[in-house]
């Protein structure tokens, strides 16, 4: 078998090709994934009137919490792309070297290859489309979850953290500094539940009132249950009202 200058077996890619496969690969993953965590938070923050920015979920902050699920989603992609080329080495050899350009479109190898490229495009198209629905329609659970007054968990898809959605239950005692904000003050004798912070600024949604109350972390302590924690308590559920399992 010819090789070619730098030592490959002719029809096999280079690691200079693998990694740039493998870097392409990564900045379609990033793209998606970012595009889609985007659309989520917005989606899940308007309708409680906040922006994302207002419980601290910045553009690093959200792909960072995402950061397993793209790497993974880029190595699956570069696999399937080195598998695509060395299937397709054949046919493409055979029809680089007929000389006859308007017959190799008419043959058998020409059509093997059109029809791969062509199941390749439609299983990207059906691995974006199961991503993005899995997400959407988890953000419209957690919506309504957490409307309801209670907590939701991170949404996992395939066991790789995607979507940092937090609804946390918890606990305010205002100081005595606070006794002047009602808004505040009104807190301290029902639960909560906690949406983040940023710059010292607590977004707390209050379900019976069907409010978000900002709070400064000054005049305020809150004793918050982790929902995200490898050992969530039972009163977490996910979005479809099942608690998790111990």
């Amino acid at each position: 078998m010819p090789t070619p200058r730098n030592g490959a077996p002719s029809g096999l890619p280079s690691w200079r090709e693998v990694l740039t496969i493998m870097a392409v690969s990564l900045v379609l993953a990033t793209v998606l994934v970012y595009g889609l965590v985007s659309l989520a938070y917005e989606r899940f923050y308007e309708a409680f009137r906040i922006r994302p920015g207002d419980v601290g979920l910045t553009f690093g902050v959200a792909l960072s919490r995402a950061t397993g699920f793209i790497v993974v989603l880029a190595i699956v992609g570069t696999l399937v792309a080195v598998t695509v080329r060395l299937l397709l080495a054949g046919p493409r050899r055979r029809l680089h070297t007929q000389l006859d350009r308007t017959r190799s479109f008419h043959s058998r190898d020409f059509a093997i290859m059109l029809g791969c490229y062509v199941a390749v495009a439609l299983l990207v198209v059906y691995t974006a489309a199961a991503i993005s629905s899995s997400a959407v329609s988890y953000t419209a659970k957690a919506t309504e979850t957490v409307r309801s007054g209670n907590p939701v968990r991170p949404f996992q898809l395939y066991g790789l953290p995607l979507l940092s959605l937090q609804a946390d239950s918890a606990v305010v005692w205002p100081t005595s500094k606070a006794r002047t904000l009602p808004g505040i003050w009104n807190l301290h004798d029902h639960p909560v539940l906690y949406l983040g912070q940023t710059n010292g600024i607590a977004a707390l949604y209050d379900p019976g009132h069907r409010r978000v109350v900002y709070a400064p972390m000054s005049l305020i302590v809150v004793h918050v249950s982790d929902c995200a924690g490898s050992t969530s308590p039972s009163a977490c559920r996910s979005a479809d009202g099942n608690s998790p399992s111990a």
